[in-house]
Parts: C-alpha cells; sequence; structure tokens
C-alpha cells in the first residue's frame, strides 16, 4: 500500500464522487477506479457502496477514512515542523477574525513583546473562518461568537473575553436621558447593524432570537465608525461592544445599557490536525494571559 493510495483514497472518500475526484488528482477516471480497486483487493473489504452509478463510504470505508486521513494529517504536520526546523522555526502566525475592536490592542502588545514574528490579519466572515480552520489554511481564528467545537474534536476553542453591549440612540431619542432599557422595548424598533457574518451581528442576532425580539434592520454596514455616524445622524439605533465605546468616549452621552441580556463572547480557535509552530503557541499563551482577569463581565462606559 502507498501514500498515493491513501491520499487518492481519501479524495474520493470526501467527495464519494469518482469523477470529480479525478479531476481534482488530475488523473484519469479508469486509473483512479483502478487504484481504489486494488487498495479494497489489499484490504480484503469493498469501501464503497454501489447506488446506481454513485457510490458511498460503508462502514469499512467510514472506518479506514478515519485512519487514512489521521496518517496524512500526522505527514503533513511531520513535513511542515521539518520545514520549521529547517528555516530555524516559522516566526509568521495568521489569524483570521470577524472582530473589529478589542482585539487590535493584543496584537499590538504582542508584536512590542516579539518584534520577531509577524501576525497576518485578516477579516472574514464567520462562514468562511470555519473553511479556512478547516482547511488548514490559518493557524488561528478569533470569532465572536466562539466558534463551535467539532464533534470529531478537530477544531478546539477557548473562550478568551466577554465584553457588554450597549445600546446607542440618536440625538432626541424617546430613550435620550435613560440609562438603561429592558431587552423587550428593541422590538421593531429601527436599527442600523453590520452585515450578517461579520463584527458582533451573529451575537445580536442570537440575543435577539433568544429573547423573542424583532428589530427592524434599516441599513447594513461592515464598519462601526460609520454606524455610530448614522446613529448621530438620526438614522436609527444601533448594538455596541463596550471596547468600541471605550475608544469613542464622544459618543457615551448617547449610550444606554440594555437589561436582561449577556455580553459578546470572543473565542480563540485552532485545528488540533494543524501543526502548531513555536510562534503559535506563543501568541496563543500570550493571549490567554492578556485576557487573564478580564474575562467575564466587563465594565460599564
Amino acid at each position: 500500500m502507498e501514500l498515493k493510495h491513501l491520499k487518492f483514497f481519501c479524495v474520493v472518500a470526501k467527495l464519494e464522487h469518482i469523477t470529480k475526484a479525478a479531476d481534482i488528482l488530475m488523473v484519469s477516471q479508469p486509473f483512479l477506479t483502478k487504484i481504489i480497486n486494488q487498495l479494497e483487493d489489499e484490504l480484503g473489504v469493498e469501501l464503497f457502496d454501489h447506488i446506481g452509478r454513485k457510490i458511498q463510504l460503508n462502514k469499512f470505508g467510514r472506518g479506514f477514512y478515519d485512519r487514512a486521513s489521521r496518517i496524512l494529517d500526522e505527514l503533513d504536520n511531520a513535513k511542515l515542523e521539518m520545514v520549521e526546523l529547517a528555516r530555524n522555526e516559522a516566526k509568521t502566525v495568521t489569524i483570521a477574525t470577524n472582530v473589529y475592536v478589542g482585539i487590535s490592542d493584543v496584537l499590538f502588545a504582542f508584536h512590542i513583546e516579539n518584534p520577531k514574528f509577524t501576525l497576518v490579519e485578516s477579516s472574514a466572515t464567520r462562514g468562511q473562518i470555519c473553511e479556512q480552520l478547516q482547511s488548514r489554511e490559518i493557524d488561528l481564528a478569533i470569532c465572536s461568537p466562539p466558534l463551535e467545537e467539532e464533534p470529531s474534536g478537530s477544531i478546539k476553542t477557548e473562550r478568551i473575553l466577554n465584553q457588554e453591549i450597549f445600546l446607542m440612540v440618536p440625538p432626541g431619542h424617546r430613550w435620550s436621558g435613560l440609562t438603561g432599557v429592558p431587552i423587550q422595548a428593541l422590538d421593531q424598533e429601527e436599527f442600523v447593524a453590520t452585515m450578517p457574518g461579520y463584527g458582533m451581528r451573529d451575537t445580536v442576532d442570537t440575543i435577539f432570537e433568544k429573547h423573542k425580539v424583532a428589530p427592524q434592520i434599516i441599513l447594513e454596514c461592515n464598519d462601526l465608525d460609520t454606524i455610530s455616524q448614522y446613529v448621530s445622524s438620526g438614522l436609527g439605533c444601533a448594538l455596541l461592544p463596550h471596547a468600541y465605546i471605550m475608544r469613542h468616549k464622544q459618543i457615551i452621552e448617547s449610550v444606554l445599557n440594555i437589561i436582561g441580556i449577556d455580553g459578546e463572547s470572543i473565542g480563540l480557535s485552532w485545528n488540533e490536525n494543524r501543526y502548531k509552530t513555536h510562534a503559535t503557541r506563543m501568541f496563543m499563551r500570550f493571549i490567554a494571559d492578556h485576557y487573564n482577569g478580564r474575562r467575564g463581565h466587563s465594565s460599564g462606559p
């Protein structure tokens, strides 16, 4: 049995389609079928059930796929580790995030303490971040709400920060001057918000759904500065995180507490099957230490 056979099998098993797998592997369909047949002959069992012109992994195939994919993962990790050792350890950490505020501080602080390392940060939607982690394109993800851990155990998540969420109201709004309003009062209220998948939007939608509140989202954009400007112009209300308000204290007079909700939770996620360089491990320890003592309830503005 050759490693090539395992790689070919895993692609076919993932797609459950010979033609598509052959296109990806850039081999002919008959050649790929021959490889699968040779593998089945060597194992003494069929790995796929044939349903018409379709194929589907059977119990033998699923069991073999689990072990074969782990073998290939370990091989990839071994290669990455050897490359790192040869280069005197990689010095780059790739991070994808959908969080706009509260993260730049820790990135800056890490750079000050570890100037020899390079942090490569990119913005992405929650769905894109999940795909990048699963495909091992990135080292780490910082996401709100935190990504759920996979049943297979490959995606791991640690909650690193909880921060309060506040309501910003436009000038002259009926709630101006109040210290807080109940979450139920936001039903049918006009709102400006970030687009789904970005920033706090998933958190906000979860809060609204949990409390059966249905505000009217009248405008979506991906920049909190623009959102706060729209609110200041009288367009609608907005939910903003504590970290943003602390950086823009000129809006504090327009900010209210929201009674009866949880705050925004931010998580650090990684793929257990991707080799962690020394730089990645350093950053993971640094960010945990950075937020130590700040987890849980943050102080109000």
